[in-house]
């Protein structure tokens, strides 16, 4: 893929669709002398600080946003369970005391019924007006990038962290829940620019 079509999806999450398209082309200009590991660090950058300079400027309207993210995702998740106990895929409880102890088939259908939650919730939240410029997402995505951060930081603090909690933190909560919720709020979001192709 063209990396300034990469960066524009990404900062038009984050900031205005002009000021995301001028940065994508600066950075895909710049990512030809530097690298692909220059560019995801300096488009991981950029990102973040367009999230907290929009943030800073709107905190109610982000804050409330995160909270209607999160009821909205609970509730596709909920739907998306209710669904498959209805087609017999599996039943609506499930006993998750030990995850270690769930059959694969079991962990893949709940894998894919977060991811499905998670997507769903960016189409409903990408089509809502932004905040700043902001995607609606990109509360709800930053708050479970900072559970996952605080919670491997507080099992190593611990000396308590196991595979299953590490691989959850480190793989699991940006597969499952930022990466398709940021993906349905890129869908959900206006059409990228045709002027954006070119070498990348």
């Amino acid at each position: 893929m063209h990396k300034a079509l990469i960066a524009h999806g990404v900062l038009a999450l984050t900031s205005p669709p002009d000021r995301a398209e001028t940065m994508a082309g600066d950075l895909a200009e710049e990512a030809e002398a530097r690298g692909r590991v220059w560019f995801a660090a300096a488009l991981a950058g950029v990102s973040f600080a367009m999230f907290f300079q929009a943030f800073g400027s709107a905190r109610g309207r982000a804050l409330k946003l995160l909270g209607l993210g999160l009821v909205v995702w609970f509730g596709c998740y909920v739907a998306a369970r209710a669904a498959g106990a209805l087609l017999g895929l599996q039943p609506f409880v499930i006993d998750t005391r030990n995850v270690a102890d769930l059959s694969f088939g079991t962990l893949l259908y709940l894998g894919v019924l977060l991811m499905i939650a998670s997507f769903a919730t960016g189409l409903v939240l990408g089509r809502r007006e932004a905040v700043r410029g902001m995607s609606p997402v990109m509360p709800l995505a930053v708050f479970w990038a900072t559970t996952a951060v605080a919670g491997l930081c507080a099992d190593l603090a611990a000396g308590t962290p196991t595979w299953q909690c590490t691989l959850l933190y480190v793989c699991g909560l940006p597969l499952l829940y930022i990466a398709p919720l940021l993906a349905g709020g890129m869908l959900a979001r206006p059409a990228l620019s045709p002027g954006l192709g070119g070498p990348g």
